[in-house]
């Protein structure tokens, strides 16, 4: 995978992140009454647990800007400089750490209410518990001083923690290119949202592994 692309990819993935920060941000100012009232999956979720919309979209959008921050701190910064900018990577660990385990617990609650019933409970259900899952397995790694497994485990977490951005986007396009109605769209992106991000992660890892085993050339790590 060139450097070039990598980088792309990691400049469209802060242009997502950026984006899903402005909408949280609107939700301060949001009148849930009036905007349930042409938006159906809010209607049918968020209108009756206005707290738990709260928690769970300002929660995840910590760990979901942290992210490409931490990303760019470490290939901005010339290695003989890095430790000078640890603390600042740590400090921005946990606070990564503390917003995904609680909007992972908030998303898990939201998701036995999910609109689309069972099919759409499960495939949030899922999501959350897999979030708090590599969220804490990437912590216990590092705490360990486990570094090659912590840093599989955080491409793992960002993976799942990004498909807040893919589910926006996957749901627009089911239901504007292929004109695939509300509730079943939103069946389907509560898996697709995530499923194709996770498998992305593990394709990340499987070149780092290779590219630090010595067995392809070293090229920009994607963490």
């Amino acid at each position: 995978m060139p450097t070039a692309l990598v980088k792309t990819g990691w400049v469209l993935v802060t242009l997502g992140a950026a984006l899903m920060f402005l909408l949280a941000v609107r939700y301060v100012g949001l009148d849930l009454e009036v905007e349930a009232e042409t938006n159906a999956i809010l209607r049918n979720l968020y209108i009756e647990r206005p707290t738990g919309l709260y928690i769970h979209a300002f929660s995840m959008t910590l760990p979901l800007v942290i992210g490409p921050v931490q990303f760019f701190l470490r290939r901005l910064t010339p290695p003989i400089r890095r430790e000078k900018y640890l603390p600042l990577h740590r400090w921005l660990g946990r606070t990564y750490v503390i917003g995904a385990l609680i909007g992972g617990v908030s998303g898990l609650y939201l998701a036995l209410f999910a609109y689309g019933g069972l099919v759409s409970s499960l495939g949030f259900g899922t999501l959350a518990v897999l979030t708090l899952a590599s969220t804490w397995f990437a912590y216990r790694r590092i705490c360990a001083k486990n570094e090659a497994s912590h840093k599989e485990w955080m491409t793992r977490s960002y993976a799942l923690i990004f498909a807040a951005v893919t589910l926006r986007l996957l749901l627009g396009l089911y239901q504007g290119a292929f004109g695939i109605e509300e509730e079943q769209a939103y069946q389907l992106v509560a898996w697709t949202s995530w499923i194709p991000n996770l498998i992305v992660a593990e394709i990340i890892n499987g070149r780092r592994r290779r590219r630090e085993s010595g067995q392809m050339p070293q090229i920009a790590d994607a963490r």
